[in-house]
């Protein structure tokens, strides 16, 4: 349901809705998922369903690879199946309530307490209002002590489970770790379990002795008389302290090989590889560097060989080498290289990897990355100055810096982004103007003239399981104060200047630290309203302010320094290093020391190994890979990556339709999906040349959402000719049945556009009820037509509108239906007014012109869900129409 609402933006999707399509999702069709790779199995036959939820909108989610992993792991199971469920934003939640409609997956539209399990991905502390948004649209309760025997159990996994007690109250269980060996236990215990008849509360106790499981309710908080944390102790069970469970390499671990491609954009919409787990550079504020130890590398040939059974059913443009810092993978270089020999001329395959470690950008590494695609270049030095560098351990200095952005300019790169941290421990304002400074060098670097260089920031949040975890986290109104100095500075160098809210942070710094009393703040906040709060335009501070309020706790409390002999509560949960640990680290960080890191210096003792099982497994650096520690050489200026011209040998024009639930496909998204479909299908489609190369397809005019087509246009220009019926039947193949191709036809590759080639389009309008308007004021068919044609369209201008003479801003445009509407005929019915009428739109390609839409509001005053509207036709020019594309060659077409 959640990408149905969002398909085509927002609002605007669900007003093409009818109560039909609404009440589509209790039905198992393929209606609203329907993404390619998506399972869908015979319910009869699973005896194990579990809901794998996303605390946030579909296209956060889907970015996510541990649900994609989890998802492929779940499903090879034939007795389980794993279905997605993501947070609905504002405008379908709000249809999800006024038509009683529970949240339903999107696979069999299964309502969420049918489940046996409910699994949340708790990747953030601001997903808590949503939680328990999706549990009660979901028919579940919110506490988990308030659940009856039929209600699913709730387990919470990802890194926020290792402090998760402002949520403990509404979960039955969480996992800490890795959860590939877990996920086969748990589908075990359940099927297992359901067999024999076993109560909610007996699978509820057989979670409880597999490794990794935290149950909140076999420990308890103990406060003093102040209200001060004193213990929180075990009161089920012996072992005082759960630890993490550690997939031990990552050799053969499960990665999925025909992974959900969604149909919308989504925030990282590209097929990711994790190419490593874990991290021991040991950056003091980095939760992730620690609780993923040790380091545990894929072998190279098991990266290219995922790469090449995923890219055919996926059709995936760019792949993302995923890990906390790909840079310091061992075999990078090697790696790249056969990634780019291989994929990147002809299908220029672009390769990309998270912002990384300025240190380990090697040349070599950035000569491999740059040869078909720059994707955009984000390095973290984190800190301003020398020192603030040690504090944190970041072992970086300002002649990397320096080197890393020349190298990266010099190779074609456009600009770069800087990220740094504010509220580092021990900062002063002398080390934000060390931001400042480095900002300047590079902006003054020669070859940095007309680059676009960008500093972005955000506060330090302590987190648990570092060795900031004691740290004060600075106020909100001293974020602001230090983002203001920055702001300064950047703006007189010419840099831009990006920074994360301040509320969002305070906020965060809250959940990160606080215990079990936080669960009623969590309650009142989205009682009042609060949703999406990780979103700065849905975060409402004032709900939250008033929230703490109405509970009686002071937010500020929890961002406080704490003494090392303070308990803490999440100690009662092991990532596998000591507290000891943390706290000399801690030491060392206010004395400006910094700690080696165990893959290029001596081992550092932090205790996540046990040098048998628990051991960084790191692969071999081949002769091509240079230290990142070496001193890096300044390279030449290097010329654009070596790829010729395809030049086009032919050019088809095809016609495809879109029905059923891809009447929600916005036009872009629409595009995509066709271009990954001709990449699956590996027809030879020319590229565009530049940093972006893109298949030569060029669309008709945008179809506006909600409405089908059987008539909709692309051309495509080919490097070596196929014949079109084999064109045809290949793309098919790729295609699901409601994005069809019909025909293809030659077209001259000097003939006109497409564009160009249309002047009109013709439709069939189709009332689902009554219709209104001209019908309900007139009577005959003339004076319906009349009234229809004396209409005129008025349209907002875009971004306000762009200002014409006078200095005057054209803040709309008008259109007098008459002059663009022709060939009209109503259908008569015989039990309505008129049951559907057909018309052509003129249309020209230089100058604005109505939409279909705009004209069937002219008819009637229903809401858009109250008919279904269809292109039937497109009517070509006659100097460059393709007969065997067009019903009637020689209709005119003549405004009424």
């Amino acid at each position: 349901m959640k990408e149905c609402a969002k398909t085509g933006g927002g609002t605007t999707a669900l007003n093409v809705l009818s109560d039909s399509d609404l009440l589509s999702v209790q039905k198992p069709a393929q209606y609203l998922g329907n993404e390619r790779n998506a399972v869908v199995k015979d319910d009869s036959a699973v005896r194990c369903r579990i809901a794998l939820a996303f605390p946030d909108a579909y296209e956060v989610g889907m970015s996510h690879v541990g649900i994609q992993i989890l998802y492929d792991i779940i499903n090879k199971n034939e007795q389980a199946w794993a279905e997605r469920v993501y947070m609905p934003l504002p405008d379908m939640e709000a249809i999800l309530r006024e038509k009683a409609l529970p949240l339903c997956s999107l696979e069999a539209k299964r309502p969420l307490h049918e489940f046996d399990v409910v699994g949340f991905s708790l990747q953030y502390e601001l997903c808590a209002t949503n939680i328990l948004g999706m549990l009660e649209l979901g028919g579940i309760s919110r506490y988990a002590a308030d659940r009856g025997p039929e209600e699913p159990i709730i387990i919470g996994g990802g890194p926020y489970c290792y402090h998760p007690e402002p949520l403990a109250p509404f979960f039955d269980a969480f996992f800490l770790g890795d959860a590939e060996e877990f996920i086969p236990e748990l589908l075990q215990a359940i099927t297992l379990g359901k067999e024999r008849g076993a109560s909610r509360a007996a699978l509820i106790a057989e979670l409880r002795a597999m490794e990794g499981v935290y149950i909140p309710a076999d420990f308890s908080p103990e406060h003093d008389s102040s209200g001060r944390l004193q213990s929180v102790s075990r009161i089920v069970g012996e072992k005082p302290q759960i630890v993490r469970r550690l997939l031990p390499t990552m050799e053969g671990a499960p990665f999925p090989k025909r992974p959900v491609v969604p149909n919308i954009n989504t925030i990282h919409n590209r097929l990711s590889v994790e190419v490593m787990r874990g991290c021991v550079r040991g950056c003091r504020f980095c939760q992730a560097g620690y609780l993923y130890r040790p380091q545990r590398e894929r072998s190279p040939e098991e990266i290219v060989e995922i790469i090449q059974e995923v890219l055919p059913e996926t059709g995936f443009e760019e792949v993302s080498l995923l890990s906390l810092s790909t840079a310091d993978y061992c075999s990078i270089v090697p790696l790249l290289k056969s990634l780019m020999d291989r994929y990147g001329e002809g299908d220029r395959l672009a390769i990309s990897f998270p912002s990384t470690r300025v240190d380990a950008l090697t040349p070599e590494v950035l000569e491999q990355v740059q040869r078909v695609r720059r994707t955009g270049f984000t390095v973290a030095p984190e800190g301003g100055t020398q020192r603030l560098r040690d504090v944190i351990n970041k072992g970086v200095s300002d002649e990397q810096i320096l080197e890393t952005c020349t190298n990266v300019f010099r190779m074609g790169w456009n600009g770069i982004k800087l990220y740094f941290m504010l509220g580092l421990p021990t900062e002063t304002d002398e080390d934000l103007q060390g931001i400042v400074d480095i900002a300047g060098r590079i902006r003054a670097l020669p070859d940095a003239r007309g680059k676009d260089i960008t500093v972005s920031v955000s506060t330090l949040v302590p987190k648990p399981h570092t060795p900031f975890q004691w740290s004060e986290q600075i106020s909100a109104q001293e974020t602001i104060r230090r983002q203001r100095l920055l702001a300064d500075g950047l703006r007189r160098i010419k840099v831009n200047f990006r920074y994360h809210d301040h509320f969002s942070s305070f906020l965060e710094g809250i959940f990160c630290r606080g215990g079990r009393e936080i669960a009623p703040v969590i309650e009142r906040a989205y009682e009042l309203g609060c949703r999406l709060d990780a979103w700065k335009e849905h975060l409402d501070e004032e709900k939250w302010l008033r929230a703490f309020d109405d509970c009686g706790i002071n937010p500020h409390h929890y961002l406080r320094e704490r003494s090392v002999e303070e308990p803490l509560p999440w100690d009662h949960l092991s990532c596998g290093i000591s507290k000891d640990y943390f706290a000399k680290e801690y030491q060392r960080a206010l004395r400006d020391r910094p700690t080696p890191d165990c893959l290029t210096k001596s081992c550092s003792i932090c205790g996540a190994c046990d040098y048998n099982v628990a051991k960084n497994v790191l692969w071999p650096r081949h002769e091509a890979f240079q230290s990142a520690h070496d001193p890096q050489p300044v390279v030449e200026a290097t010329p654009l990556p070596d790829i010729t011209e395809q030049s086009p040998v032919a050019r088809l024009r095809v016609t495809y339709r879109k029905l059923g639930a891809f009447r929600f496909l916005g036009h872009l998204e629409t595009a995509h999906v066709i271009h990954r479909a001709a990449r699956r299908a590996e027809l030879p489609i020319c590229f565009t040349l530049g940093f972006h190369p893109l298949p030569r397809i060029a669309f008709g005019p945008p179809l506006p959402l909600g409405i089908e087509s059987t008539a909709d246009y692309f051309d495509v220009h080919l490097s070596q000719w196929v014949a079109p019926e084999d064109f045809v039947e290949r793309f098919n193949r790729e295609l699901p049945q409601e994005l069809r191709l019909g025909d293809a036809i030659p077209v001259g590759l000097n003939a006109p556009s497409l564009q160009e080639s249309f002047r009109a389009m013709s439709y069939r309008l189709e009332w689902l009820s009554e219709p209104q308007g001209v019908f309900a004021t007139h009577s005959s068919t003339e004076e319906r037509i009349e009234a229809m044609l004396a209409t005129e369209v008025t349209r907002a201008a875009k971004g306000g509108g762009r200002k014409g003479k006078g200095g005057r801003r054209k803040t709309e445009k008008r259109f007098s239906l008459r002059d663009y509407v022709a060939d009209i005929r109503l259908l008569e019915a015989p039990q309505a007014p008129a049951s559907a009428v057909e018309f052509t739109l003129l249309f020209d390609h230089t100058r604005a012109c109505p939409n279909a839409v705009e004209v069937a509001r002219a008819w009637s005053e229903l809401a858009v869900g109250d008919y279904r509207l269809t292109k039937t036709d497109a009517l070509f020019r006659s100097t460059d129409r393709p007969s065997a594309l067009q019903a009637d060659p020689e209709a005119v077409c003549t405004p009424a």
